[in-house]
């Protein structure tokens, strides 16, 4: 989120370009940008590259790099850049500061260092950091403040998942950037404990009311409300007005048997059974916009809705496939001031408001209609309805009366 994603891909895209060969400072200075990369896994492979016993102290031409039985790095004859180089890319998997921020274990590798403890690191902003660690996780943190900066931790869960004490295990009070970094004030030469209390900011797809709602995005004074702009296209925007409140939307159940894993964010989302859609109840529309286009009115534009587990707000997947059969992995937000789907980062930060229920249905479900005939949403006959999407039915009254084009999500 600190840097602009375009440069930081191409960055990456660059250094895989480059490859992984290497010897002595070249290693080292892989290990060290591949951790920038945050790829703890790349850096796992370097790093076994680089400590391989080997006993060619001359140079044959090749990049075989590894390391002397006494340690030294291999670079024929040897090269102290590959030993300090490695190492310091060491510390660098498992704190980074560079953006002003103390982001810890960046860069773990999946398979090794699940369990661990380092001791002494430092980090910009004059701090010292010891740290433990257990799956992936910090578990103690001591930051030792040198100069009485601001202290801003980076990590996974840390709006919740940390209590900070001072050093006579007082509470010391922080401030919630996002759901992954927390500030707090120190003074010259105190130390501050974080002890991670197991909480997670997880996105739950099951705990979540079915119903008619507003939608809208907090806004200082005036929430902004989301609206349809086009019956037509599905096409959505925003509004300030607080009499109209925008667009009616409804939620309803799916039932999936895997569908914390529909969405290839499958560490996020918590499930017993339900994924719930959100559609824009007159015209049976899901959410459809400038950004992504569906190739048809369909599933695909019906879009699953979370609930924040901690903060108790809404997260909009915007899971698509655009005209040019291209997926797209990113949720509903605000950029510049207009609805985006080309957020990558989960905007959990959408409010719901109950909306009233009369004087729009889908269809009538009553007993003296009977549904005759589905159609696609283009028209054609079908009866095979088993798959979720919209559809428009025929019914027909007691009395004999005919409804036509009333749309159904199943």
């Amino acid at each position: 989120q600190d840097i602009d994603p375009i440069i930081f891909t191409a960055a990456k895209n660059s250094l895989n370009t480059r490859g992984y060969a290497g010897t002595g400072w070249s290693l080292g200075w892989k290990v060290n940008l591949h951790a920038r990369c945050h790829d703890g896994d790349r850096c796992e492979s370097l790093i076994e590259k680089a400590l391989t016993l080997t006993d060619v102290t001359y140079n044959d031409g090749s990049e075989r790099g590894g390391i002397y039985e006494n340690l030294w790095d291999a670079h024929p004859p040897f090269q102290i850049d590959g030993n300090f180089g490695v190492t310091a890319g060491m510390a660098e998997m498992l704190l980074q500061s560079h953006q002003g921020k103390l982001e810890l274990l960046p860069a773990l590798p999946a398979n090794i260092w699940k369990k661990g403890e380092v001791k002494g690191l430092r980090a910009v902003g004059a701090f010292t950091i010891d740290m433990t660690w257990e799956d992936g996780k910090a578990t103690t943190v001591r930051v030792t403040s040198h100069a009485g900066r601001t202290a801003i931790i980076k990590h996974l869960d840390a709006s919740c998942c940390f209590d900070v004490t001072d050093e006579d295990g007082n509470t010391v009070a922080f401030t919630i950037l996002g759901d992954n970094e927390i500030q707090f004030e120190t003074e010259e030469g105190k130390a501050y404990t974080l002890t991670n209390n197991g909480q997670t900011n997880i996105l739950q797809c099951d705990n979540i009311e079915e119903g008619d709602y507003y939608i809208s995005f907090p806004n200082d004074d005036q929430p902004l409300y989301l609206r349809q702009i086009s019956a037509r296209s599905g096409n959505i925007g925003l509004s300030e007005n607080k009499e109209e409140k925008g667009t009616v939307w409804t939620i309803t159940p799916y039932s999936a048997t895997s569908p914390q894993n529909a969405y290839n964010n499958s560490d996020l989302f918590i499930s017993t059974g339900n994924v719930y859609y959100l559609n824009n109840r007159e015209y049976n529309y899901g959410l459809r916009n400038l950004f992504i286009r569906t190739t048809t009115v369909n599933a695909q534009s019906l879009h699953p809705i979370f609930k924040h587990q901690i903060n108790g707000l809404y997260a909009i997947r915007a899971t698509n496939i655009d005209s040019d059969q291209s997926n797209y992995n990113c949720w509903y937000g605000i950029d510049n001031g207009t609805v985006s789907a080309k957020v990558e980062d989960i905007s959990c930060c959408w409010q719901l408001e109950p909306a009233p229920t009369d004087g729009i249905s889908t269809h009538d479900t009553s007993t003296t209609a009977t549904i005759i005939q589905y159609y696609s949403i283009s028209g054609t006959k079908t009866d095979n309805t088993s798959r979720k999407g919209l559809y428009i039915i025929q019914q027909q009254k007691v009395d004999g009366t005919m409804l036509h084009e009333k749309r159904v999500v199943k």
